[in-house]
C-alpha cells in the first residue's frame, strides 16, 4: 500500500466515504447550476418576447400607434427598476427614432441596436451580445403599420443580463469555497 493510504479499515472507509460524498456533492451542484442557467435563459427569452409582443399588439391595434408605443416604453421604463429592457423603434426609410427607452446607455445603441453591427438578422431571433456596458439578450423584429403614413420600422429590444451573470458568478464562487472548505475539514 501507499505511504499515504491509511492502514486501518475504519480510516479507509472514512476516506472512501468522503471521496464519494464529494463526488455526489459535485454532481448535484453541477445539476443545480445547469438548472439555474436553463431557468434564467428561458425566463430571459420569455421576458423579452413579452416586451416585443406588447409593442406589436399596440402597433397593430391602436389608432395612434406611435404615441401609444412611446407612452408604453416610457411608462415601463419608469416602473421597472429591477429588470432593464431597452426598446428602440426605428423607421427603416428615414432612420429616425420613433420611440426609445429613456436612460439608454449610448454604447447599447451603437453595439447592439443596429443589425449591421450586432449580427442580428431581420427575422425574429434572440442573440446574446457582450458589449462594453455589459451583457444583453437582444432581438429585433420588423413591422409594417399605419400612423399618419404607412411606416416600415424595426423594433430593437435588449434585456440587461448583468444581474443574472452576477448571480451565476456568485454561485460559482460559493461552490469553489464550499469545495475548499470540504478539503480543509
Amino acid at each position: 500500500m501507499s505511504r499515504f493510504w491509511p492502514r486501518s479499515i475504519v480510516s479507509q472507509t472514512t476516506l472512501w466515504l468522503s471521496i464519494l460524498m464529494l463526488l455526489v456533492f459535485f454532481i448535484a451542484t453541477l445539476f443545480l447550476y445547469q438548472g439555474l442557467s436553463l431557468v434564467l435563459k428561458t425566463e430571459d427569452a420569455s421576458f423579452i418576447n413579452d416586451r416585443i409582443e406588447a409593442v406589436a399588439s399596440i402597433l397593430d391595434s391602436k389608432s395612434e400607434p406611435l404615441k401609444s408605443v412611446q407612452q408604453r416604453v416610457e411608462l415601463e421604463w419608469a416602473t421597472r427598476k429591477s429588470r432593464r429592457v431597452y426598446i428602440l423603434l426605428e423607421d427603416n426609410e428615414t432612420h429616425q427614432v420613433l420611440a426609445q427607452s429613456p436612460g439608454m446607455p449610448p454604447s447599447l445603441e451603437k453595439e447592439v441596436f443596429h443589425s449591421r453591427q450586432s449580427g442580428l438578422k431581420t427575422s425574429y431571433e434572440l442573440k446574446r451580445i457582450s458589449t462594453s456596458a455589459g451583457i444583453y439578450l437582444a432581438a429585433q423584429r420588423d413591422f409594417n403599420f399605419n400612423d399618419v403614413r404607412p411606416i416600415k420600422a424595426t423594433l430593437y429590444a435588449a434585456s440587461d443580463l448583468n444581474q443574472q451573470e452576477a448571480l451565476r458568478n456568485q454561485f460559482k464562487r460559493y461552490f469553489g469555497l464550499t469545495v475548499l472548505m470540504f478539503f480543509l475539514f
